[in-house]
């Protein structure tokens, strides 16, 4: 999985090992407790789940403050590094979603740039009953096409693999409505370059 530290993630799991195994050990030479019973007081400490009798002496007591310290610092770790792995597959898994999507239009439009000027064709075209697919390299533009309830893409008009990812090899036309005139004239030589055959229409200030 992109951006999540396997490597990381295993060595907090190892760390608890060695934290349980240690714990075991200990509870084993300070309280002179059986193997079994220092196992389970070391997983309840180390767990957070509690004690099950208070252990005697200072040194029993200040072993079970590190353990716990330690599990603690290690089980918070081990969480978030669970949470941020179920995140990243819910998010990666929307995207390919919403990519599969695009992939399968045909016959759309690509409108590039979703401004005062872009906001208005497409809404236009989906009047007529056209799909419209938005790229705009703004973040905030593709928020707001996404929540108008259109099919969106974050990148640049001007880059090849942009257009590709907006399904230019299967659109019926593209609008360059960018507010630089400079940027339509790219965005129509990139897409013609791709698909001479493609209806554009380019806003010119």
């Amino acid at each position: 999985m992109e951006g999540f530290n396997l490597r990381r993630f295993l060595s907090a799991v190892v760390a608890l090992q060695v934290l349980l195994v240690a714990g075991t050990v200990g509870f084993r030479l300070i309280l002179d407790e059986s193997w079994i019973s220092s196992l389970y007081r070391a997983v309840v400490t180390v767990s957070l789940t509690g004690l099950d009798t208070k252990p005697e002496g200072a040194a029993a007591e200040l072993f079970t403050i590190f353990l716990l310290a330690s599990g603690v610092a290690i089980f918070l770790y081990v969480a978030g590094s669970i949470v941020e792995l179920l995140a990243r597959t819910v998010l990666t898994g929307g995207a390919r979603r919403k990519r599969h999507i695009i992939e399968n239009l045909s016959d759309h439009f690509i409108v590039c740039g979703y401004g005062r000027v872009g906001r208005r064709v497409a809404a236009e075209l989906r009047a007529g009953g056209a799909e419209c697919v938005v790229v705009d390299v703004n973040p905030e533009a593709v928020g707001a096409a996404a929540d108008d309830g259109f099919h969106v893409v974050l990148g640049d008009g001007t880059e090849d693999a942009d257009l590709e990812r907006a399904g230019l090899g299967n659109a019926r036309g593209l609008v360059a409505s960018s507010d630089s005139d400079e940027n339509n004239l790219y965005i129509t030589l990139s897409a013609k370059a791709m698909r001479p055959d493609v209806v554009i229409v380019a806003r010119a200030s």
